[in-house]
């Protein structure tokens, strides 16, 4: 019975040390965020896309307000099939307005959805600019806006947006702007009575609660996903490049597709075009949140199921026509596994999405694991090897320099070309060179094959420089590539931590054997008398007056409980690539000490309240004192990990 309180306790405790690291791990990189230096939204065209269903009461307010704080904005209403005087309102706000435009939905074609609503006035806009003779560089500059009809954009939202280092930046597709509450003081009910004034109170509460939630949890959370740029998309205040949605609509018929979560599938199939998603925490577009339970709770549950039709996105990944792609689907939906020498995971759909390649050549040193096909991409003419960062892997080269293929014009961020036979080569006699099919089904010429010759050292690119790509504008940001000992280190590094975290856990007893023999000194030092460690007890004041006393290490005190959390973080941060491998040590070891240190004072504070306060003091040191100081010692345990190893 003691034994398995004892393991419940631990797990308990493991559990609370892991969430707070895991709170950690989201708040330091919010905390260090820089601030956006903001453009010239006049470098970029910006268009609104605001759906209405029975709006009548606020959609004339937003569109005022738009016109008001972006004069150059265009507004794309899509009135969809409302009930109310929705599409009245609209329609005489654009009589004075060439700059607001209105869909029109009817049914039975109309309310199918937002998603189908959104794909409705890209419809709209493609054919305005396309009447226009709107250019592909012009297309490049153009960002769509998606809106709520009761939403408020900040008035340097389209600034912000053009800076540098989001829309500026040609690597990035879409972004997400910080969410708010507006309506946090509004009330539910009107009256005096001590019911109402409840309610109100109750309401205001829970939307207060809301806007904590967006502006703290969730914003930590985006920012932590800057480190894939995979930050995900919002259904209020994200904004889109429109050559992105072209992208996708060139290889799945439209931007949107019925979703739940409309919203975060786009981000997915921005990642599957191949740009990057990012998060604006200095910006914000603030709205109306539910103010009573039942509301909430069947919005929550929406987005909850919404999640769950995303785990199927892997059957909608065997239609892209795209094997490889750096932050694809494959590396963010799917579990991932390094299988020998050279082996990169992909999906099973990518497998036979190779085909014929894949047969003739066959799957070498790699095969089939847990419903996964695993490809020595390397074989497959075309390939530039890039790191996979989404799951934390960053693996060496798939083989070495010599065998790498010649070097010539990239083909778009982390794609692999598929090589098909040219129809016309049975005519054209034997030795007529095939074609390759891009991304988006282009053929050209393929090069005469060279896998002999060494890559030019002028090919190789620098870090952090945006890859220029003649049929993909917006493409990825070429991380540097840890190659030879310096990828294997951090491997074996990775791989090291995981096993002393597994060493921890099965042999904790061990563990805390020779955690009490090396606390024992200082317990010598503030206690009086001698002390002596059996097992994972320490017994003290032996020799002076009174009798002796006893501290037992279980495995909730155990540093190994604060350990097993650190060391996960430190493999996470080593695996992702984000550490150079010798400040990694540096900060691992200095997070060690810390966290030893601390805790062994934490016991030694313990004896000493015991022998100088009795009972008493033993229980507040143990249970307050002790807690507050052991969880401030993990916490300066992580900040000198991560600042001894994000160091240059």
């Amino acid at each position: 019975m003691h034994s398995d309180l004892s393991v419940s306790q631990s797990a308990a405790f493991v559990l609370l040390v892991w969430f707070l690291a895991y709170v950690a791990a989201i708040i330091v990189p919010f905390l260090r965020r820089r601030p956006v230096v903001p453009g010239r939204a006049e470098d970029l065209d910006f268009h609104v896309f605001v759906p209405c269903l029975d709006e009548e009461a606020v959609i004339g307010a937003t569109i005022r307000r738009i016109r008001a704080s972006f004069g150059s904005l265009h507004v794309w209403v899509v009135d969809d099939a409302s009930a109310d005087g929705t599409l009245a309102v609209v329609e005489a706000l654009a009589a004075k307005d060439a700059d607001l435009h209105v869909v029109r939905r009817r049914r039975p074609e109309a309310q199918q959805g937002k998603g189908e609503a959104l794909n409705s006035a890209y419809r709209e806009l493609d054919a305005h600019l396309r009447s226009g003779g709107c250019s592909e560089e012009q297309r490049q500059r153009t960002v769509v806006t998606v809106l709520d009809a009761d939403g408020r954009l900040d008035h340097d939202a389209l600034s912000v947006l053009a800076s540098a280092s989001v829309f500026g930046d040609p690597t990035i597709g879409a972004a997400q702007i910080r969410v708010a509450i507006a309506n946090t003081e509004a009330d539910v009910v009107e009256g005096t009575g001590w019911r109402d004034r409840w309610r109100n109170a109750r309401a205001h509460w829970l939307l207060r609660c809301q806007d904590i939630e967006f502006q703290t949890s969730i914003a930590a959370q985006q920012t932590l996903r800057l480190v894939t740029g995979s930050a995900g998309l919002g259904g209020n205040g994200q904004f889109t490049r429109l050559s992105v949605l072209d992208r996708i609509v060139a290889a799945h018929g439209g931007p949107w597709h019925g979703s739940l979560l409309e919203d975060y599938e786009l981000g997915i199939h921005t990642i599957l075009a191949g740009a990057r998603t990012t998060y604006v925490h200095d910006t914000a577009v603030r709205q109306q949140a539910l103010p009573t339970v039942r509301p909430f709770l069947r919005q929550r549950t929406r987005w909850a199921q919404g999640g769950h039709a995303v785990r199927r996105l892997p059957a909608a990944h065997r239609a892209v026509p795209q094997l490889h792609q750096r932050r694809g689907a494959g590396d963010l939906l799917l579990p991932a596994r390094a299988v020998g020498r050279g082996g990169r995971p992909v999906p099973v759909a990518a497998r036979r999405l190779l085909g014929a390649e894949v047969r003739r050549r066959g799957l070498r040193r790699a095969g089939a694991v847990a419903g996964h096909g695993v490809v020595d991409l390397a074989d497959v003419p075309g390939h530039r090897h890039r790191p996979v960062r989404h799951l934390g892997l960053h693996l060496p080269p798939p083989v070495p320099a010599r065998r790498l293929p010649p070097p010539g014009p990239p083909m778009g961020p982390g794609l692999l070309a598929v090589h098909v036979p040219d129809p016309r080569g049975a005519a054209a006699g034997a030795g007529a060179p095939g074609r390759r099919r891009d991304h988006v089904g282009q053929d050209r010429p393929r090069r005469a094959k060279r896998c002999c010759r060494p890559p030019d050292p002028a090919s190789r690119r620098e870090p952090r420089t945006v890859l220029p790509t003649p049929a993909l504008t917006t493409g990825a940001t070429a991380h540097p590539i840890r190659r030879g000992a310096a990828g294997a280190g951090r491997a074996v590094l990775a791989v090291a931590l995981l096993a002393a975290i597994f060493s921890m856990v099965v042999w904790n007893e061990a563990a805390r054997t020779l955690e009490a023999t090396a606390v024992r000194p200082l317990f010598d030092l503030v206690t009086p008398g001698g002390s002596l460690a059996v097992g994972d007890r320490l017994y003290y004041n032996l020799g002076a007056p009174g009798r002796p006393y006893a501290v037992g290490i279980t495995a909730m005190c155990s540093v190994t409980a604060l350990l097993v959390p650190l060391f996960a973080l430190a493999a996470f941060l080593v695996a992702v690539g984000r550490f150079r491998l010798r400040r990694a040590i540096e900060g691992l070891v200095g997070s060690v000490l810390v966290t030893f240190v601390s805790n062994a004072l934490r016991l030694g504070m313990l004896g000493y309240a015991r022998d100088r306060w009795g009972m008493e003091g033993f229980d507040v040191a143990h249970h307050l004192v002790g807690a507050v100081f052991g969880l401030i010692g993990f916490a300066a345990g992580v900040l000198v990990l991560v600042r001894a190893g994000a160091r240059d």
